[in-house]
């Protein structure tokens, strides 16, 4: 599944571009429960993932709910 993070990343990324915050949301909260089982899951697109996250953040066209899920991705990866 591992190798299968960049699309899962390009999904998140398709979903904002389009304007469908909810299912963006949605799959961050995937992340998010992924991180918490085991973040070490993650390492492959580390890089890649914290900077798309940090991009949702900082994006003030975004809903605050959507911002907010992506700092708890970032959060939980620094637990």
């Amino acid at each position: 599944l591992q190798a299968q993070l960049p699309k899962m990343a390009e999904i998140v990324s398709k979903n904002l571009q389009n304007k469908n915050e909810e299912s963006a949301r949605h799959a961050i909260g995937m992340f998010i429960e992924l991180a918490e089982e085991d973040p070490l899951f993650f390492r492959p697109s580390i890089g890649n993932l914290c900077e798309l996250m940090s991009k949702v953040v900082v994006a003030k066209q975004l809903e605050d709910n959507t911002r907010q899920v992506a700092l708890e991705y970032l959060a939980t990866l620094c637990e």
